[in-house]
């Protein structure tokens, strides 16, 4: 709690002295232009600033169509191009850019030409032999014990009256219905669906109401649904392209966590090695690193309705979100800053005096 308290005055400390120096250099903490990792243009256009920046600030912004690479006969047609900060330094240069009021930092970035276009269509998997002794079922309510099975298996999964569901018993639902001899039968869902299956206890009752047998039944289930299926292997912390991915239509397991949309997977990062052909399992992919270890990052820190910027480095990786060590240049202490995008992390400074969240 301790160390907590003296971090946060430090924020306070820090952030005093920030609108000192800023107050003293007004340029020293420009607009910046933080060169991405990659980006995209159309064939045949031209690459701006936009293209293949992170602008932050009015006037970086008012720079964004600035040309830094124009596409001719020596490179038009590649699909792949390479732009660095010697190359947006000598643009904005060239453009009369008032280069004292901008901070520019980056390697290079790797421009993708022509369109990144995802699947319009889905593919659909035809149904061709088809498990056997499945059964679709009817989800509109029916009330035969089949139905009422399948009608809790729909409410425990969250299905709509529309969705397609398949069914198969096992051997013991026949028996259990022959030996029930038409009597009433109650169903209780004994498990939750795991691995496409669950288990139901069935009871039936005679005619004074006394209980005439009673049995536990496996059901299997799967769900004609959306799903993603890998058309190439990715290794394990490599980035998912369109071309990596394709959508389909396919009969899967019900309950499985299964990646449906596309454009949340292409450019993500995989956790393990997808292989070509596997489906895409929800926790196998996490969001791309927004800020590198040993990039230059711009602090936000926030006192109430003050924000007040500078410039830092990150001390580790980190994802939109994450909390990371970041230190200003020329600093000795470091401090933790949550990672608000590329190049971009926040810190919240409050005196040791103020109330803090969870703090005894």
């Amino acid at each position: 709690m301790g160390r907590m308290v003296e971090q946060l005055a430090w924020g306070r400390a820090w952030l005093v002295a920030a609108v000192l120096a800023i107050a003293c250099a007004p340029s020293a903490c420009g607009d910046v232009v933080q060169l991405r990792r990659s980006g995209a243009v159309a064939a045949g256009a031209a690459i701006t600033l936009q293209d293949v920046a992170a602008l932050d600030g009015a006037y970086a912004q008012s720079l964004r169509d600035v040309v830094v690479l124009a596409l001719d006969a020596r490179n038009d047609g590649k699909a792949w191009l390479s732009v660095d900060l010697a190359q947006v330094r000598a643009a904005l240069e060239a453009n009369g850019s008032r280069m004292s009021e901008l901070s520019l930092s980056g390697r290079s970035c790797a421009v993708r030409v022509g369109p990144i276009e995802l699947p319009g269509d889905v593919a659909v998997i035809e149904e061709v032999s088809p498990w056997e002794g499945y059964t679709v079922a009817d989800l509109q309510g029916a009330s035969d014990v089949a139905s009422m099975i399948v009608g809790r298996l729909a409410r425990a999964s969250e299905l709509a009256p529309s969705d397609r569901v398949r069914v198969r018993f096992d051997e013991t639902f026949d028996a259990a219905i022959a030996a029930s001899g038409g009597a009433r039968v109650s169903v209780e869902m004994k498990s939750t669906v795991s691995g496409g299956a669950a288990l139901f206890g069935l009871a039936a009752y005679d005619e004074h109401g006394g209980v005439a047998g009673a049995w536990t039944v496996r059901v299997e289930a799967q769900q004609w649904r959306g799903v993603l299926r890998m058309a190439r292997t990715v290794n394990r912390r490599g980035t998912v392209s369109s071309g990596d991915v394709e959508a389909t239509m396919e009969w899967v397991n019900l309950g499985e966590a299964i990646e449906s949309n596309l454009e949340q997977v292409v450019g993500a990062e995989a956790r393990v090695r997808l292989g070509e052909g596997e489906l895409v399992r929800v926790g196998q992919l996490q969001p791309p690193l927004a800020i590198r270890r040993g990039d230059l990052v711009q602090v936000h820190c926030l006192s109430g309705g003050l924000v007040v910027r500078g410039r830092g480095r990150a001390m580790a990786n980190g994802r939109v979100g994450e909390l990371i060590e970041c230190k200003l240049e020329g600093a000795e202490r470091s401090f933790l800053a949550r990672v608000d995008g590329p190049g971009r992390v926040v810190m919240e400074a409050v005196s040791a005096g103020e109330p803090v969240a969870g703090a005894q």
